[in-house]
């Protein structure tokens, strides 16, 4: 809808064009459209290693992104799936954990044109745990994941999220709103 844009600033999203499909963060909004299209809201996506060997394009040992400019959003084609993964049990594995739920996503065919999003501090942990201090209290943070969630399209639970209250609150709002939901198999 005109003005009301349905991705936000540093999504990722997918699009396709003539030569092929894409996928990229949003730098750009144009919320009111552009000179080619004013009746839906425009991005500009940047695509990190959009040029290969063999384009035109190419530059061996350079930059090889591309800021993709006015991408209607008609052209975006992108649904995301949110993992929901235990944190508290045993933060030195989250940032693991998370990284083997996104490659058993990317084997599913049913999910390949899937954009894998998470709870809102993953970024946050590494090997060691928790980097950052926390800024907010534990219901914060829960608010923040269930926003992410409702802007999902699926969930997918991945292991041990029986003994977890906070996978279990994200599951229980995927089952209010409709989400597709798929479990990581052991």
């Amino acid at each position: 809808m005109i003005g009301k844009p349905k991705f936000n600033y540093g999504d990722i999203v997918a699009f396709q064009l003539k030569d092929g499909k894409y996928k990229g963060e949003i730098h750009i909004i144009d919320k009111y459209g552009t000179f080619d299209n004013s009746n839906e809201p425009s991005y500009d996506i940047l695509v990190k290693d959009a040029y290969k060997e063999g384009d035109s394009y190419y530059k061996p040992n350079g930059n090889n992104d591309c800021l993709f400019k006015h991408i209607s959003e008609h052209m975006i084609i992108t649904k995301k799936i949110y993992i929901s993964l235990p944190i508290k049990i045993d933060e030195k594995t989250v940032a693991k954990r998370f990284k083997e739920a996104k490659e058993y996503i990317s084997k599913l065919p049913s999910l390949k044109d899937y954009v894998v999003v998470g709870p809102i501090n993953i970024n946050d942990f590494d090997d060691t745990g928790l980097t950052a201090k926390r800024d907010h209290d534990y219901a914060w943070y829960m608010g923040e994941d269930i926003k992410e969630l409702l802007r999902a399209d699926a969930i997918f639970m991945g292991a041990g999220w029986e003994k977890s209250e906070g996978c279990r609150c994200e599951l229980a709002t995927a089952k209010i709103y409709n989400k597709q939901i798929i479990y990581q198999h052991r």
